[in-house]
């Protein structure tokens, strides 16, 4: 079919704007939670490029992830220093 690249990116599209609302989702329900999360998530790959490298090359949303990810913990940074972030509850 002529349109397989099309869907295929859009089918990945929709992936990942399903995985960014289960972020916002988990966010607004649980800010406590989420800030773990982003502290805990990839320690290994924090210090060890080659593994996060290698690990991008099998993984096609990794380094998505891993920017999204990023940007989270920075903004979270924020949130905390400014005091704005408290556990939910």
């Amino acid at each position: 079919m002529a349109n397989e690249p099309l869907l295929g990116s859009l089918r990945r599209k929709f992936v990942r704007l399903r995985r960014i609302l289960a972020f916002l989702v988990l966010a607004s329900e649980d800010r406590c939670l989420v800030s773990t999360l982003f502290s805990n998530t990839h320690i290994l790959f924090e210090n060890e490029l080659d593994k996060r490298r290698e690990y991008a090359a099998v993984n096609r949303d990794f380094e998505w992830w891993w920017r999204v990810r990023n940007t989270a913990k920075d903004f979270i940074k924020k949130f905390v220093a400014n005091g704005d972030l408290q556990p939910s509850g």
